[in-house]
């Protein structure tokens, strides 16, 4: 939990659990996958960083009122990203 103070307001930002997920194959070294000589020594590798595409919970507080209210971005916290792909393919001679 991060917390911040300004003169009036209390901002409150509850992390995410972030999940990644990474998956790759590397052809030509499978036994139970036949794969065409021209495959040998290709790599393929798939990331996907948060994959639940989550973001922090934020909220600010006013302690005078005790009004409490919800946002999706904290404008003092840093802006944070949600779902990215990365696709890697090589080859090696």
């Amino acid at each position: 939990t991060r917390i911040m103070r300004t003169s009036t307001t209390v901002y409150i930002t509850e992390p995410a659990t972030n999940y990644d997920l990474v998956l790759g194959y590397e052809f030509g070294n499978d036994p139970l996958f036949d794969a065409p000589a021209w495959l040998n020594g290709w790599d393929v590798t798939l990331a996907i960083n948060n994959l639940t595409n989550v973001f922090p919970e934020n909220s600010s507080w006013n302690p005078e009122t005790g009004e409490r209210t919800q946002y999706a971005l904290n404008p003092i916290y840093e802006w944070t990203q949600g779902r990215a792909y990365r696709l890697n393919i090589s080859k090696s001679f």
